[in-house]
């Protein structure tokens, strides 16, 4: 694994085959949820756009996830 590591053989981010976002989704929904007292955009109205569950999104704006991307 650690071969794997250092080659760059791992695919991390919006490059990952499962990904369902972009990295520029994902700022957007980091930056969106930080600045939500200006607007409806809750963690749920998020999902809800993107298509993605409540749980990604917490991990999203948690930085639980994209830490590559």
């Amino acid at each position: 694994m650690a071969d794997r590591d250092v080659k760059g053989r791992v695919a991390h981010g919006e490059t990952h085959y499962a990904a369902k976002l972009t990295n520029s989704q994902v700022a957007e929904i980091r930056g969106r949820f930080r600045f939500r007292d200006q607007g409806p955009d809750s963690g749920v109205a998020l999902a809800r756009e993107f298509k993605v569950t409540k749980a990604a999104i917490s991990n999203i704006i948690r930085d639980r996830r994209r830490l590559h991307g």
